[in-house]
């Protein structure tokens, strides 16, 4: 009864993939080309190869002898970083050869990601114990989906490395295991081809909720009389998720109270057998193996009435007392029961992710203005801003501030009043000509926006007039000859003086 039970969980599982109830998507695997190559140290300062190869992976790797890197500020060196890989832990390497176990390189022109692949040395080139490198940062954690990992290799049938990894306790940790694939599709032989291993949801439970990585390289390697070579590039980690669940896993979502959770549930594995679910939610999605740290969520419905038991929902942030908080990553899982399958009638227990987005604040510090001296000074400028924000953030309504942020040199003006910490304020102690920026900024706890205002100030109206709008109608020159901002006589006569003008060849 026992075998017969593990073997409708995984059919039921398999059917909720069969009947379109999956959810793709992929997990970026950092640098999965190998094209971001840097100088030491930068991330902005790119490296060109120059058609040698590196001596590892990792930060601050060694080019292969005498060879150097060109840098995209004209300098250049004999290391550089390549983010994204490390070489694997506890992996038997050999350093013998000047190239170690492997490389990054683009002296061949068909590689067929860009321009960059890795190279993984085995027996007939000077390693005979191989080696292999891991992504460096995690990948997530392994879930109740159906992994396919794959790569692009030119190079020997085997033993190229292409393995998906989980942590027993930890990330990087020496308690890293191979999880079992389920199917294979194998490389050709010295032409670049598709290899690629598939991890089915029925295969991954023991292996639930653990950090996740990836390892590729060459295995440990026996005399072949061939290269022994494999050059490998386009690494990449997809997933299909049961239950259609929407946020989409890794989706970054608009900050909303309350943020709808939707996902589509199997039909049960036998007719008359009853499917419901149970919600957990949290923001951290593991304490130990298999053991995600999520809350059961009990208070609201998870399932719309009337769909049977088809389409379930669950509002975040409505009847429960969880604020949802922009930049931070929640996970969330449905635990799928079916009545119809084993004592314990755990069927599915896929989890998700996503990050909530905060909707920026907007400050608006108004109209600039444009004013002059009158006797040494000007009246004080009394400006009003609005801060607004659309969401229900920690500070809502956002907290304000005004600052002059420039000022001609030797100006004394000041902000009153002094704290600044209301939107309407005034602009005192003007008493230099120039332009005055004056800030205003709007905090929502999250994130902050700023929008400035300018003061233009002039000696008199004329100059003001001068510089910002047309000169008046008529005014056309003045006792200097220049237009004076006054319509008079001198005006007239400069007008006058071409009345006579012959026009009519004109």
């Amino acid at each position: 009864m026992k075998t017969k039970s593990v073997l409708v969980i995984a059919a039921v599982a398999m059917l909720a993939l069969a009947i379109g109830q999956v959810q793709g998507a992929t997990i970026t695997v950092p640098n999965h080309s190998f094209e971001l190559i840097y100088k030491p140290g930068s991330t902005t300062i790119t490296a060109d190869l120059d058609g040698g190869w590196t001596n590892g992976v990792g930060p601050y790797s060694k080019m292969n002898g005498d060879q150097i890197a060109l840098y995209s500020d004209d300098t250049s060196g004999d290391r550089v970083d390549i983010p994204g890989w490390i070489n694997a832990p506890s992996w038997p390497i050999n350093y013998t050869w000047d190239k170690g176990a492997g490389s990054v390189t683009n002296q061949r022109s068909d590689a067929p990601d860009g321009d960059y692949y890795y190279t993984a040395n085995g027996f007939n080139w000077g390693v005979p114990d191989s080696g292999a490198i891991e992504s460096d940062a995690l990948l997530g954690y392994v879930n109740d989906g159906t992994y396919t990992v794959s790569m692009l290799v030119n190079g020997p049938l085997v033993p190229v490395v292409l393995d998906l990894l989980a942590s027993d306790i930890g990330v990087g940790d020496a308690n890293e295991v191979v999880v079992p694939p389920s199917s294979t599709v194998d490389p050709g032989t010295y032409e670049w081809s598709e290899f690629s291993r598939t991890y089915d949801a029925a295969d991954l439970p023991g292996f639930f909720g653990r950090p996740l990585r990836i390892r590729v390289g060459w295995g440990p390697d026996i005399p072949d009389g061939g290269m022994s070579q494999s050059h490998l590039d386009d690494v990449k980690v997809d997933i299909i998720l049961p239950l259609s669940a929407s946020p989409e896993y890794g989706e970054v979502v608009g900050y909303a109270d309350p943020i709808e959770l939707f996902w589509t549930l199997p039909d049960p594995a036998e007719e008359g057998g009853i499917v419901s679910c149970d919600v957990y939610f949290g923001t951290d999605p593991n304490t130990g193996p298999g053991d995600p740290n999520l809350t059961l969520m009990d208070n609201n419905p998870k399932v719309v009435s009337g769909d049977t038991t088809k389409n379930g929902y669950y509002l975040v942030g409505s009847n429960d007392s969880i604020v949802i908080i922009p930049h931070v990553h929640y996970y969330w899982q449905v635990v799928v029961y079916d009545s119809s399958v084993s004592d314990t009638k755990h069927v599915l227990r896929p989890f998700f992710k996503f990050t909530a987005s905060n909707v920026l604040p907007v400050a608006d510090a108004g109209e600039d203005v444009v004013t002059w001296l009158t006797d040494g000074t000007v009246d004080d400028i009394v400006l009003s801003g609005t801060a607004t924000d659309e969401d229900n953030s920690p500070t809502s309504p956002p907290a304000v501030g005004w600052e002059i942020t420039d000022a001609p040199e030797g100006s004394t003006a000041t902000i009153d009043p002094p704290s600044a910490d209301q939107l309407d304020i005034a602009v005192t102690g003007i008493t230099v000509v120039g332009t005055y920026e004056v800030t205003l900024t709007a905090d929502d706890g999250q994130d902050i926006d700023d929008d400035t205002v300018q003061i233009r100030v002039y000696t008199d109206p004329c100059t003001a007039s001068q510089a910002e709008v047309e000169q008046p109608l008529g005014d056309v020159t003045g006792p200097l000859g220049v237009p004076d901002c006054i319509v008079d006589l001198y005006d007239l006569v400069a007008v006058a003086s071409g009345w006579l003008y012959d026009s009519t060849l004109q």
